[in-house]
């Protein structure tokens, strides 16, 4: 490698890197397969040489990385065939992770230029669902996505050959069909949730504060779209999740998650957990379109739970009713409820 290049190299790692010299090293990416190789592998010794010393400047920290360089290739040279085949496996492992990251920082530093992309309608595919029913998306990567009610998910018609954009609003699930070197990147609001091969569910409803990243396989990585450097991002295994809070000093929490919880919806199954009057009402309503009336105020604390496999609204409404002690009744697209004073 030149000088040059190492430098960019050092400086985009640390997250120093200008626009304009994220924009030169993909180009230089792009240029030949090799480049993307090594870049790979002076990712990954640079992420091991930071767990050890993160006080480095630039030159240090690209000294450092040149030095584990050359003991990595040594290592890799001396060891017994099965010793090696270990090592390959570890390697390969971590610079998934490390592609992860650097390509999250990359978007980050190149917004502009996708923003300019977006300029042309034409190039762009929009999915929307209205409320009571669900969509299933075959993306031009083989990747699948499942749009939940009163949802929309905006993707390119064909991807290029760096990246994997798409928007969602709402509520998706996806499946990431592997490729190792196009990432995968879910915009959710202010959310970025980067994957090479995975599968995972994003919750960023217009009427709700927080957004929810949740895994079910693989790894992703989570971050801000403003922010400048990894700093505020996570990486997630699974049966982890992510939830952002806009106004909580704009931070990332990592939560557990039940994976097949996650799941239910894209399968049919309407799930409550301790909901609210307003959580299961929105609910009902996005679930199955409808317009939920409330003629008069509980007299009963209300925190439904409950799993409903493809069941019809009347069956539902029936089982909360005695629950909760109320009356209904459906006309058309309107369900009138009227909650037992008495009781």
């Amino acid at each position: 490698m030149s000088d040059h290049i190492d430098r960019l190299f050092a400086r985009f790692l640390s997250g120093e890197a200008t626009s304009h010299e994220a924009n030169e090293l993909q180009f230089w990416l792009n240029a030949d397969p090799k480049n993307r190789e090594e870049f790979n592998r002076v990712a990954l010794t640079y992420q091991l040489s930071k767990g050890k010393k993160t006080n480095h400047n630039n030159q240090r920290a690209f000294d450092g990385i040149v030095r584990k360089i050359g003991r990595q290739k040594e290592i890799i040279l001396e060891t017994k065939n099965s010793q090696n085949k270990i090592l390959r496996i570890g390697l390969s492992v971590a610079a998934s992770l490390l592609i992860i990251l650097s390509v999250g920082t990359f978007y980050l530093l190149n917004s502009t230029k996708l923003d300019h992309r977006e300029i042309n309608p034409n190039s762009w595919v929009l999915k929307s669902n209205p409320a009571g029913q669900k969509l299933k998306v075959f993306l031009p990567d083989g990747s699948i996505v499942w749009l939940n009610s009163e949802s929309s998910l905006r993707y390119e018609k064909d991807f290029n050959d760096s990246i994997r954009f798409v928007e969602v609003q709402g509520e998706a699930y996806f499946e990431v069909k592997k490729d190792s070197l196009r990432p995968f990147v879910v915009k959710s609001k202010s959310v970025l949730t980067t994957a090479l091969g995975t599968s995972f569910n994003v919750n960023c409803y217009g009427d709700r504060e927080e957004v929810i990243v949740s895994l079910t396989s693989g790894r992703v990585l989570v971050q801000k779209d403003n922010s400048p450097q990894n700093n505020n991002s996570l990486i997630i295994n699974p049966g982890e999740g992510v939830v952002y809070y806009p106004t909580k000093n704009e931070a990332l929490y990592r939560i557990t998650i039940d994976i097949e919880s996650v799941k239910n919806w894209k399968d049919g199954i309407l799930e409550l957990k301790e909901a609210s009057l307003n959580e299961t009402i929105t609910k009902l309503s996005r679930w199955y379109g409808v317009e939920l009336i409330l003629r008069n105020k509980p007299t009963r604390k209300w925190d439904a739970t409950g799993a409903y496999d493809n069941e019809y609204l009347d069956n539902i409404l029936n089982a909360l009713s005695f629950s909760y002690g109320f009356d209904y009744e459906l006309k058309g697209k309107q369900v009138y409820i009227t909650f037992r004073q008495n009781e």
